[in-house]
């Protein structure tokens, strides 16, 4: 899936559950099955948040996390700045997209 709008973070967080959800239901996981949603403004800045969290916080998360250093290139290839996963019955299910975050105006 890739979707290149601009987006409020109201926005932001529906399309992240609707991705959440069509990778639970993909995956055949219950729909209270940890999944993971990280953004970034460039697909850059994705990918330094979700390198992130494999050297921080995966392991904690059930996630080995040398299976997330290879996403560096599914990132880039593809533009994403979302992009959500999920590791079920051990294998990693993903999906993203590629969309504009705009800052909410405040009145």
């Amino acid at each position: 899936m890739t979707e290149e709008v601009p987006m409020s973070y109201e926005t932001l967080d529906t399309l992240g559950r609707r991705m959440v959800q069509k990778l639970r239901e993909a995956a055949g996981a219950s729909q209270n099955a940890p999944a993971y949603l990280f953004w970034g403004q460039t697909p850059e800045e994705l990918w330094k948040v979700l390198r992130d969290f494999a050297q921080n916080e995966a392991l904690r998360a059930g996630i080995p996390p040398e299976i997330l250093f290879p996403l560096r290139s599914v990132i880039t290839r593809n533009g994403y700045t979302v992009m959500a996963i999920l590791f079920h019955r051990g294998k990693l299910h993903l999906t993203g997209a590629r969309v504009q975050v705009m800052p909410t105006a405040k009145a």
